[in-house]
């Protein structure tokens, strides 16, 4: 009978085998990219990471300048938000001067940080540039003319303004968000490692292209979806005839004076991940944004002023934003509590836990807010506000 007994175990592990072996087969061929994804994880939140990456050049524009006060220092108030929401780095600039500079324990000024998906508004701004510099037609031209035999037919219909707004009907993560403003999470971060989002997270679009459509249902109505953003950078980067990070460095980055930077990629020899994933120094950040919130560099716009208007949504009603508004690939809100000495519309960049770039033109101020969960909205500007002084 014990004979009998190791047989049968023999003949039981050996068959447990087999069908490990025969289901690592099959993940390997339904999932080849499934190792390459498990080691990189969700992206680190500060460098160096794992994955690959293609730099984008820095530029020697100087057009922030030193601390006119050395040592300020956030209020209590101010200390107790960043502190309360892991925070890593907060810097505001006024009038072009750095007016406060503070970082969490572990972080310095030359720290890159993962931008997540504050990068898709420079995806953003560099679409309107693209139309100003006749490369792309229109904010209404449609995908049938720009990546013509890509998905089903319904997705030629969709133009590049319904991408930018998020409102174009596709859908590649079962539960986007459909909710515009507001102190959450903007992207999903937990992937299912066998759906199209982690097939375009690790080869682009050309790894979802065949299964891209544009849902009836679902079109011109809000849902935040990564892959919008990645269709864009397919089309900039046939519209500039070069990597995104090459049109990057050229329009946006080395103009506004940034350091060089680290951009995902989808994998070696595979172009950037347009949607997330670019680390640099919140320094850097706060010269983007100024570059973006003053139109360029005196004497040498970045967009034609409807454009850029377009891009800041200034000719909207504050009633229009009030509520929260996601713009071009940027969103609006306003700052209206009573008895604050800080008042006014102001757009910003948002970034998965809490990475936030507000820019604020009527006050020609500029903040940049890291960290490791979300930091109140609008209570971070009215601290700024009180820190820094009139």
């Amino acid at each position: 009978m014990p004979r009998l007994t190791r047989l049968l175990s023999r003949r039981v592990l050996g068959a447990l085998g087999l069908l490990i072996a025969l289901g690592a087969a099959g993940i390997a061929i339904a999932a080849p990219y499934l190792p390459r994804l498990l080691i990189e994880g969700y992206p680190a939140p500060v460098w160096p990471a794992y994955g690959s990456f293609a730099t984008v050049a820095g530029g020697t524009a100087e057009s922030i300048q030193p601390p006119a006060v050395t040592g300020l220092q956030p209020n209590d108030a101010l200390k107790a938000l960043f502190r309360d929401s892991n925070g890593r780095a907060l810097i505001a600039v006024h009038q072009g001067r750095i007016v406060l500079a503070h970082y969490a324990d572990g972080i310095a000024s030359e720290t890159k940080l993962n931008s997540y998906s504050m990068v898709k508004s420079l995806i953003g701004a560099l679409t309107l540039k693209a139309i100003a510099d006749g490369r792309l037609r229109s904010l209404d031209q449609p995908l049938r003319e720009l990546l013509p035999g890509t998905g089903t037919p319904s997705l030629g219909d969709v133009t590049l303004r319904e991408l930018l707004e998020m409102r174009s009907g596709i859908e590649v993560e079962a539960h986007g968000l459909t909710a515009i403003s507001g102190d959450k999470d903007v992207e999903a971060t937990k992937i299912n490692l066998f759906g199209p989002m982690a097939r375009l997270h690790t080869g682009g679009i050309a790894a979802v292209a065949a299964e891209l459509r544009s849902l009836p249902e679902q079109r011109h109505t809000f849902n935040y979806q990564n892959v919008n953003t990645a269709i864009l950078g397919e089309v900039l980067a046939r519209a500039y005839r070069m990597p995104l990070e090459q049109a990057l460095a050229a329009e946006i980055w080395a103009p506004a004076g940034a350091a060089p930077a680290e951009w995902r990629r989808y994998g070696e020899a595979l172009p950037v991940s347009p949607y997330c994933c670019l680390y640099a120094r919140a320094m850097d950040w706060a010269k983007v944004a100024y570059f973006l919130m003053h139109n360029g560099t005196p004497g040498k716009p970045f967009l034609p002023d409807a454009l850029w208007r377009s891009f800041m949504s200034l000719d909207l009603a504050e009633t229009e934003v009030a509520d929260g508004r996601f713009g071009l690939h940027i969103r609006h809100d306003i700052l209206d509590r009573t008895g604050e000495a800080l008042q006014g519309r102001f757009s910003y960049f948002m970034g998965s836990r809490g990475q936030i770039t507000y820019l604020l033109p009527d006050q020609d101020l500029v903040v940049v807010r890291f960290g490791d969960g979300f930091q109140k909205l609008h209570s971070t500007l009215y601290e700024v506000g009180r820190t820094v002084g009139p």
